[in-house]
């Protein structure tokens, strides 16, 4: 400083000063480390999560949610990440971030699943003989009912566990994030009862065992419709009751 601001009151006046641009240097030290998830704060991790579309796991499903630091991981690899993009892998890693663990049974027999290892498992089950026209569809079937599900109501509210915001996330944020463009859900499925397969979903035929007539199979599909037996459109088999699920 010079002579004339070295005194009490030119001391004062320039530490005002100094305080003001410290505070937008590091301003401006903060902007920078927020496009970076390893030093970014953590309400920017979100806005980074949201530009690199890949979501905290933070459902409700989870017991523990994601920590900040094991997001941040995620983040970075966001590329890698992304390199499973429309693929059947890349979409049970999605799910298993949130901490549901589906199969993902396809219209040609094919089988998709992962562990909580994320180790990827391909089975070939019974072709579905599906009535819609399409040769790329798939189901999202769970053989156990969520730990979080407690409740699955058909068409599902606002109140429901799980409720009409949960099943929409989870087709907006995981499915369609993920699916490949020339696939198309059918419809999600969770057993509430019984044992844990239906007719030709996945990998079970009537008279193979682990189908139980009165099973109840609640649907969640793509309009959030109540049916009963299979959804509309469904030819999975003959000779089969459909009247027995919900």
């Amino acid at each position: 400083m010079p002579t004339g601001l070295q005194d009490p009151y030119g001391q004062a006046f320039n530490r005002a000063l100094g305080i003001v641009k410290d505070w937008f240097a590091q301003q401006a030290r903060q902007a920078v480390f927020a496009r970076f998830p390893d030093y970014a704060p953590l309400d920017a991790l979100a806005q980074i999560g949201l530009e690199r579309q890949i979501d905290q796991g933070l459902d409700v499903q989870l017991s523990v949610p994601e920590t900040a630091p094991a997001y941040a991981a995620r983040l970075v690899d966001a590329w890698n990440i992304w390199r499973l993009g429309g693929t059947a892998w890349g979409m049970l890693k999605a799910f298993a971030a949130q901490g549901f663990f589906p199969q993902l049974a396809c219209q040609n027999g094919l089988i998709y699943s992962v562990n909580m290892a994320l180790v990827l498992s391909i089975t070939q089950g019974p072709v579905l003989t599906l009535q819609d026209p399409g040769w790329a569809q798939f189901f999202v079937w769970f053989q156990t009912k969520p730990t979080s599900w407690t409740s699955p109501v058909s068409p599902p509210t606002t109140s429901t566990v799980p409720s009409i915001d949960e099943i929409r996330k989870v087709r907006r944020a995981i499915i369609k994030r993920w699916q490949p463009a020339w696939t198309r859900n059918m419809d999600i499925a969770v057993p509430t009862s019984g044992a844990g397969g239906i007719l030709g979903a996945p990998g079970i035929t009537l008279g193979m065992g682990g189908l139980v007539l009165g099973e109840t199979v609640t649907w969640y599909g793509p309009n959030d419709y109540l049916t009963l037996g299979f959804p509309p459109g469904r030819n999975l088999g003959s000779g089969f009751n459909l009247g027995m699920q919900e």
